[in-house]
């Protein structure tokens, strides 16, 4: 897949209202979930639009178990790009680096936060392969 085209899937699933799922929304903290989650930073998703067009740096396809799953790096521009929460939790407790795109099967095009500590982790362990860059 193209860089452009991979762009274009981010803004039909945000104009279809897919691309932020309810536990990944920062306008959802104040509600608990029964397992760990991410949430994408409020500065991503004031914009997503301008995020979609300016802030990814950098986008990497991997394989897994899944399917496709899509690494994105963020321009400087974004401070950081989502949170991880724990169970039960309301309140952030650490800064992601990574949102990571997927295609799901029922949600389609969606987003979430993820640690690169964790990406690499699941390259080394083969749960993540055939890295790509798109161009």
């Amino acid at each position: 897949m193209k860089l452009e085209e991979f762009k274009n899937h981010l803004m039909q699933a945000h104009i279809n209202k897919t691309l932020l799922i309810g536990k990944h929304d920062p306008n959802n903290l104040g509600m608990t979930f029964s397992k760990k989650r991410s949430v994408i930073s409020h500065q991503v998703v004031e914009d997503i639009p301008k995020f979609i067009r300016e802030g990814i740096k950098k986008v990497f396809e991997h394989e897994n178990f899944q399917g496709k799953y899509y690494e994105v790096v963020l321009t400087t521009y974004y401070e950081f790009a989502s949170s991880g929460v724990s169970a039960y939790s309301q309140v952030p407790e650490k800064g992601y680096d990574r949102v990571v795109a997927v295609k799901g099967k029922a949600i389609g095009w969606h987003i979430y936060g993820e640690d690169s500590c964790n990406i690499e982790a699941d390259i080394a362990s083969g749960n993540l392969r055939n890295k790509v860059e798109l161009d």
